[in-house]
């Protein structure tokens, strides 16, 4: 009788997980869609990349990929091979080197008319971008 009972509990509480779950993954979904966009670029270069996302909030299987979906969904152009090798390159998009490199040490920013240089320190390495473009790096 108690193996039975103990069965019986265990189908109950995996069924109620079961339907709790669309509902954590909407959560996700739209916790994903509000995140802001450097935090989307460098959980899409983790995702991409199989590691684990640093964010408390995606810890849920299956978030990398509705990261990964989300990024494609809003056109962020993100260059897959550079990221998965963790290159960069002239003209390279902000959003890609965040998804290749991670976050960097220290950014130095320089504002003047043209608009806005920042020296992103990685290290030793500092990659230079302008209005969201990379410009330069030294390593």
């Amino acid at each position: 009788m108690k193996k039975i009972i103990l069965l019986v509990g265990l189908v109950l509480t995996t069924h109620a997980w079961a339907d709790q779950q669309p509902k954590d993954a909407d959560a996700i979904r739209e916790y994903i869609v509000k995140m802001p966009q450097k935090d989307l670029c460098l959980a899409y270069g983790h995702a991409l990349r199989g590691e684990k996302i640093d964010d408390s909030k995606l810890k849920f299987k299956g978030a990398g990929q509705m990261v990964l979906d989300h990024a494609h969904k809003i056109t962020l152009n993100m260059d897959d091979e550079a990221i998965k090798k963790k290159n960069v390159y002239l003209n390279m998009r902000v959003c890609n080197m965040y998804a290749a490199f991670g976050t960097p040490d220290n950014e130095n920013r320089h504002v003047s008319s043209s608009g806005v240089s920042i020296q992103h320190v990685y290290g030793r390495t500092y990659i230079y971008t302008d209005n969201g473009v990379v410009t330069s790096w030294q390593d």
